[in-house]
């Protein structure tokens, strides 16, 4: 079953979230469990600087 679910489209999926908004988080890991979508990296946005500008622009 992974191995089916290891599409190409999945294999580059990364997820970017707000660790300041216990919302995100939450709506991130039903996501991931709904969408059986194991082993994608979940990125905490703060930690990077070009992401975080996007999410602070977008007022995400």
């Amino acid at each position: 079953m992974e191995q089916r679910l290891q599409t190409p489209a999945r294999q580059g999926l990364k997820i970017c979230f707000d660790t300041d908004c216990d919302f995100c988080k939450k709506v991130v890991h039903i996501l991931i469990t709904l969408l059986i979508l194991p082993g994608t990296p979940l990125l905490m946005g703060q930690e990077y600087p070009d992401i975080y500008a996007d999410m602070e622009a977008q007022n995400f």
